[in-house]
């Protein structure tokens, strides 16, 4: 599988370098395909990096991996992003993928993700029970619309979750 599709990955931090937007007890600080840090000219960036991975391997399925901080922040950018990618792509098999907290994912999100599931998935991360997601996320358990994952995505929708000690008792061995 990992032969028959090229995989690109855009990781931005949050502007102006500030806090997550949940100020989770752990998070993602891994360097990715294109950091992007210029937010005036993040777009650009995006489409050089689509055009160049679109470009490699034009035989295989394209996908791409938007991650974050939590992604939604960017949601303009992830509109511009997949109506790059939609226009780019000319028959050919590509998707886009982001991992959201949830806390986001309300009112025009929840339209634009429903109206573009075609292309665009976005998975949950979730850490378990309310009171172990509370406890690592800032109380966030009840801001997220859990349903709207599962009517949107029905049997596709996906879940991650950080493997913590407060949560390996939720893990199915």
């Amino acid at each position: 599988l990992a032969r028959s599709i090229y995989q690109a990955f855009i990781n931005y931090k949050e502007k102006n370098n500030t806090m997550p937007h949940l100020d989770c007890v752990y998070g993602l600080k891994a360097r990715l395909y294109m950091w992007v840090e210029d937010y005036a000219n993040a777009a650009v960036y995006a489409r050089k990096a689509i055009d160049e991975a679109m470009e490699t391997h034009v035989d295989r399925p394209f996908r791409l991996l938007l991650m974050g901080g939590e992604p939604f922040i960017e949601f303009d950018l992830i509109k511009k992003i997949l109506e790059y990618v939609r226009g780019r792509s000319q028959g050919r098999d590509v998707f886009v993928k982001t991992v959201t907290n949830g806390t986001l994912v309300h009112g025009e999100v929840q339209q634009w993700l429903a109206d573009n599931r075609d292309l665009f998935h976005a998975s949950l991360s979730l850490d378990g029970s309310r009171e172990v997601h509370n406890r690592n996320r800032c109380n966030s358990y009840d801001s997220i619309d859990i349903d709207f994952f599962l009517r949107t995505y029905g049997n596709n929708a996906e879940a991650s979750m950080v493997a913590c000690p407060d949560n390996m008792d939720n893990l199915a061995m």
